[in-house]
């Protein structure tokens, strides 16, 4: 019962010999000692009335120079160059509070002076209707791919001068990058469209009657993609794709041997190929990255290979000059792996 008397009586004397103020932020918290690394003792919501020490204010009596009785100045101890009030929390304790989170009614012209805050720092409620961009991460319509690719290779063998016995094709491996974008004028949200880059590497053994061969692919493609998701949920999707690749380069190099050894290069100068498929996506499978894996075909149409070097065995080859030779259409199937992220 003491202790309420006493709590009361120094509440009362606060009231008394202290200047009322106003919390002007949304949350504005009481330290222990004026320092914001100090210890937060308590915090006062926007709207709330704090007590002001009267050591930070006291009543001039210099009426030449303040004309209106009852004025509040800050002294010079603990005036503008502080950045706190001295309060008092409600369990009695002293307490600091910054002054910008606080305004004091002096009902003189000196409200004039007083400039309101553009921005809450303590505010961290979202404004209604939320911003277009909320959340601040958020997927703008773009995708990001890259795809590891194995197949068996299927094209057209050089035309030996030598009886052909037996074939023995090599692991086909490509990679691809694709960057896809949303267009934003479809009323369909499934379609993507953007560009892929390919690298192919493919090669093919050949047992001839009178000696060996080796032919070996390096392509390198650039060209559109279109991809539209079939079904997508939140941890699973399926996507179809079509897409037309024209060759940068398109490299065959075909290398005989026997008791020697001899090299020609064929350059392709017009090749393109569609490419049509189907991947799975794992959602978010690590983070934001999707995993992904899939099959495609690639279409090619006939194109011809021009030889741009002369061999040294000329046994080997059909012609030791302009030796050049046309690829059939034919179709390639590809399964690949990659990883896939969304932002």
């Amino acid at each position: 019962m003491a202790m309420k008397l006493i709590f009361f009586i120094l509440l009362i004397s606060v009231q008394t010999w202290a200047t009322e103020g106003v919390v002007v932020v949304l949350e504005a918290p009481l330290f222990k000692v004026p320092d914001k690394k100090s210890k937060i003792i308590q915090y006062h919501r926007k709207g709330d009335k704090v007590y002001i020490h009267s050591q930070n204010t006291y009543l001039p009596i210099n009426d030449d120079v303040y004309k209106l009785p009852g004025q509040i100045k800050e002294t010079q101890a603990f005036g503008a160059a502080s950045d706190y009030y001295k309060t008092i929390s409600r369990d009695g304790n002293e307490a600091y509070i910054l002054k910008k989170h606080v305004r004091i009614y002096f009902e003189d012209n000196r409200e004039f002076s007083y400039q309101e805050n553009d921005y809450d720092p303590t505010d961290y409620r979202l404004e209604e209707p939320l911003s277009e961009h909320y959340p601040f991460y958020h997927k703008t319509g773009y995708r990001g791919q890259v795809q590891l690719a194995f197949g068996n290779p299927n094209y057209s063998s050089y035309p030996f001068k030598s009886e052909l016995i037996d074939t023995e094709p090599t692991l086909t491996k490509e990679i691809n990058f694709l960057y896809l974008k949303k267009p934003k004028d479809l009323e369909s949200q499934r379609f993507y469209f953007g560009v892929q880059v390919g690298i192919h590497l493919s090669a093919i053994n050949y047992l001839l009657n009178d000696y060996k061969a080796q032919q070996e692919n390096l392509r390198i493609s650039v060209g559109p993609i279109g991809l539209y998701d079939i079904y997508k949920d939140k941890k699973n999707g399926l996507t179809s794709f079509i897409g037309f690749q024209y060759h940068l380069l398109d490299q065959m190099k075909i290398t005989m041997s026997d008791e020697d050894k001899d090299q020609r290069r064929y350059f392709s100068q017009l090749g393109f190929h569609f490419n049509t498929g189907l991947n799975y996506q794992r959602i978010k499978a690590v983070g934001p990255v999707d995993f992904i894996s899939g099959l495609y075909a690639q279409w090619h149409l006939p194109h011809r290979y021009n030889s741009l070097s002369k061999g040294s065995n000329e046994t080997y080859w059909q012609s030791n000059g302009n030796d050049d030779y046309t690829q059939d259409a034919r179709a390639e199937a590809l399964a690949f792996l990659g990883l896939q992220i969304s932002y």
